[in-house]
């Protein structure tokens, strides 16, 4: 197979944008949730919560981080 003079990218990743995005902080926090570090966890479900007010995940995420780290 001939690739050369190919200029069509290998792959095309969607421009990210609020609706169906998953928040990074999120992500984090739910590590630091699992590794025991509470107010860690609750600090960036807040930063997430800024960008993206009423996430579900987010929510949760923060409710047992702030349950737990009673």
């Amino acid at each position: 197979m001939d690739v050369r003079g190919h200029t069509e990218p290998a792959f095309f990743l969607p421009a990210p944008s609020s609706r169906g995005a998953i928040p990074a902080e999120w992500i984090l926090a739910r590590a630091y949730l699992k590794a025991g570090k509470f107010r860690e966890c609750a600090d960036l479900c807040e930063q997430a919560l800024k960008r993206f007010p009423n996430h579900a995940g987010v929510l949760e995420t923060l409710d047992k981080a702030r349950s737990s780290g009673k």
